[in-house]
């Protein structure tokens, strides 16, 4: 009896300390495949703090047809935490700074992307001018042939430069892009998904003839029109921010009696043409002079700048409606 005692013993501990190194196996395979996670989140650029932070592509914001030269436009889209300048003309700077940066100093945590054009020269000689002719690479850039070379920042940090030309043959793009902290990974991914929306176009700000930004189908010169008014046509993608652009009413002495906007039917993130609508209510004043008013379609211009200013008229009869 106390041998059989003492052989169960023996049997119970063995049992106990398998069933002790299973778990410890278990746990050890459990943080081994948390930590490999972790590490590939890390490379992919996937977590919580920055899928919170930037959000899917789908919606940031436009930037659209900002003026970059005399004859070019620029159009990317950007996350809303993104703090966007105009140093100088020719200059956007594209900035986040992160949580974990040093307050009153250079950037420590996040990016800053500069995009800059320089016109009259050719991209050898523009490679030429800032010391960066050797140590290249000939890449693709959106469709763009374009050479990449690295310098480093005062702070140390890589700084990447993408240089191109655009179709006139004489100005060139430089895109310079840092990325600081130990989330720096993550930050280009964002980065290099806000690039992949950048565009450029010839800037038809300056042109007096809008007719090759926007063509009014409804109202016509002339028309009688009551409140609300409906109006449609179609404008070039740069017409619109945010997929609208204003529409003021005026009475005949100039006085602003309505306000309103249009609304792109698509996508707005073009330099195509896209159909809008919209209906604009007016109050016509009491024994009005003269029933002549104008419909104004404004472009819309996020940035404030006078040149990026532009407008379309249409004259009509507008009908009391202030009874």
């Amino acid at each position: 009896m106390q041998k059989f005692f003492i052989g169960t013993l023996i049997l119970v501990v063995a049992l106990i300390a398998v069933g002790l190194l299973f778990s410890m196996d278990t746990q050890r395979s459990q943080t081994n495949t948390a930590s490999s996670t972790e590490e590939t989140q890390a490379e992919n650029g996937s977590n919580d703090h920055t899928d919170t932070v930037f959000g899917p592509v789908e919606g940031w914001q436009g930037f659209v047809n900002q003026s970059l030269t005399q004859d070019w436009a620029v159009t990317i889209k950007l996350p809303s935490v993104v703090q966007t300048s105009n140093p100088q003309d020719g200059i956007y700077s594209f900035k986040y700074v992160g949580p974990e940066s040093e307050p009153q100093t250079e950037i420590t945590d996040g990016f800053l992307i500069t995009l800059s054009a320089q016109t009259n020269t050719s991209v050898s000689e523009y490679l030429q001018n800032n010391d960066a002719s050797t140590g290249t690479e000939t890449i693709t850039f959106n469709g763009n042939d374009a050479v990449r070379y690295q310098m480093n920042s005062a702070l140390g940090n890589s700084v990447t430069h993408t240089v191109f030309i655009l179709d006139d043959d004489s100005t060139v793009i430089d895109i310079a892009e840092a990325y600081y902290g130990e989330r720096s990974g993550q930050y280009e991914i964002a980065g290099e998904l806000m690039l992949s929306t950048l565009l450029f176009s010839p800037d038809n700000t300056s042109l007096s003839d809008t007719s090759d930004l926007i063509q009014v189908d409804v109202p016509s010169n002339d028309d009688t029109v009551s409140s609300p008014v409906t109006v449609s046509g179609q404008a070039r993608g740069q017409w619109f921010f945010e997929a609208t652009a204003p529409v003021n009413i005026t009475n005949w002495d100039g006085l602003i009696i309505g306000e309103g906007f249009i609304e792109a039917e698509g996508d707005w993130m073009t330099t195509d043409f896209v159909p809008f609508s919209g209906e604009i209510t007016y109050t016509q004043e009491p024994d009005s002079y003269s029933a002549t008013g104008t419909v104004i379609f404004m472009r819309a211009n996020p940035s404030g700048l006078p040149e990026n200013d532009a407008a379309v008229e249409v004259t009509v009869q507008l009908e009391d409606n202030s009874n």
